[in-house]
């Protein structure tokens, strides 16, 4: 009678981590678009406060259940560095309030993809498509609510503000979309049974980001697929699938767009206006990137604080980040700051036994090559756009660094348990 409660009890686990806790987090993505898109900034300390609130309660919830997280003394000397360090930061903002407020926003991220790491490290594998589907999903109702709201604008397109339904800025409405268009990509890459889903998601999402002109969110999903045609064990279905989603999605915007059905500040309507002169290719992001550099010129060690860019009023004061998280992070914590930062991502390379161990564990299993390319195709697309500065974006960001971790400590428990046989001796 024991086992067979027990047998119930992790049945019951683990159907909560594969279902029922990804539906969660979409629900999680929906409110806070809900409640914070439309308002970021009046909305960001109640939104950041409940956020780190749920991460530290999950938190303490694993270490109860036995999921502890061992941290050498080399990391803790560096985490403890790296506290200093922002605190001086902070220190020297412009703001404390401010700046504390943006460094919170950081800490329920790293807290948030902890707790992702700790629930799924020790299971058999990650739920990704159900989180993938999740995302998918929740961005469908959004989608709908911006096409009418494209429907009700006139020629020129943007004219009072870049608003866009749920979104104060177009540009949010582009990171969800990309992040949708990605994951519903990528369960065409992970599972044959969900082909067509995908596809009509896929199709969805990248509807929305040619519909709204989002040209970096575009060609950052374009380099996912490329990503997963390179690396992913399902090279030809993704091929298939990408080619086939863009032509359909393109082609429905221009069909809309040429017959005034559904006029739109679409991507071809940008390739145009570039070529016409009336817009330019980077949308003044080199004159942005060479102002934030003088600024990370002036304080260099420490940086200006976290939302740095703003506080200093280096720059254009109708923007409020630098557009490149690497900028960003410079101006906000310094050379010292995201040094330490390096350190620790090194550390925790070395610990997984170098750069070569690493990718090997990275190419072991299907759900890790995907987050890998989801994370690399992030990562390009926050160097022109600095995603990582707005909630929703760190929020999926967050969980999906945390899967990866839990991927690769999956991937180092199995090999340990199957380590590769040792080469024959030539004779």
């Amino acid at each position: 009678m024991l086992s067979d409660n027990r047998s119930r009890e992790g049945l019951v686990g683990r159907y909560l981590l594969e279902w029922i806790v990804p539906a969660l987090f979409a629900l999680l993505v929906s409110n806070t678009i809900r409640f914070h898109s439309l308002v970021p900034m009046a909305t960001m300390a109640p939104t950041v406060g409940n956020l780190l609130a749920v991460a530290a309660v999950a938190f303490m919830v694993l270490m109860a259940q036995g999921r502890t997280l061992v941290v050498s003394g080399y990391v803790t000397v560096l985490l403890l560095a790296l506290a200093a360090s922002a605190t001086v930061s902070v220190l020297g903002s412009g703001s404390t309030d401010y700046s504390l407020q943006r460094l919170e926003l950081y800490l329920a991220m790293a807290l948030l993809a902890t707790v992702a790491y700790l629930a799924y490290r020790d299971l058999a594998q990650v739920p990704l498509v159900a989180f993938f589907v999740g995302v998918a999903l929740v961005h469908l109702p959004f989608l709908i609510a911006a096409i009418l709201w494209i429907r009700g604008l006139e020629f020129p397109f943007w004219k009072d503000s870049y608003r866009v339904a749920h979104f104060a800025n177009v540009r949010q409405f582009a990171e969800f979309g990309y992040f949708a268009a990605v994951c519903a990509s990528g369960i065409c890459v992970l599972s044959r049974r969900w082909i067509v889903p995908s596809f009509l998601l896929a199709t969805a999402a990248l509807f929305g980001l040619i519909l709204t002109g989002s040209r970096g969110a575009f060609l950052c999903w374009v380099l996912f697929v490329l990503l997963a045609c390179c690396f992913s064990q399902a090279r030809l279905r993704a091929a298939l699938h990408g080619v086939l989603v863009m032509v359909l999605a393109g082609g429905l915007v221009w069909y809309l767009d040429h017959a005034g059905t559904l006029p739109s500040p679409n991507i071809f309507a940008r390739v145009a206006s570039e070529q016409a002169g009336a817009e330019s290719f980077d949308n003044s992001r080199f004159s942005l990137w060479s102002m934030s550099l003088r600024q990370i010129a002036v304080h260099p060690l420490f940086g200006s604080g976290p939302e740095g860019y703003w506080l200093s009023g280096c720059c254009n004061p109708r923007i409020m980040q630098a557009h490149n998280f690497v900028l960003q992070f410079l101006m906000e914590f310094g050379l010292v700051g995201c040094g330490i930062a390096v350190l620790l991502v090194a550390r925790a390379v070395m610990r997984l036994g170098g750069p070569a161990a690493s990718a090997q564990l990275v190419l072991r299993t299907p759900g890790n090559r995907v987050l890998a390319c989801l994370l690399v195709s992030f990562l390009a697309y926050s160097l022109i756009d600095q995603t990582m500065y707005h909630l929703v974006p760190l929020l999926l960001f967050a969980l999906f660094a945390g899967l990866f971790a839990a991927g690769i400590a999956q991937a180092r428990a199995e090999r340990g348990a199957n380590p590769p046989l040792p080469r024959p001796l030539s004779s």
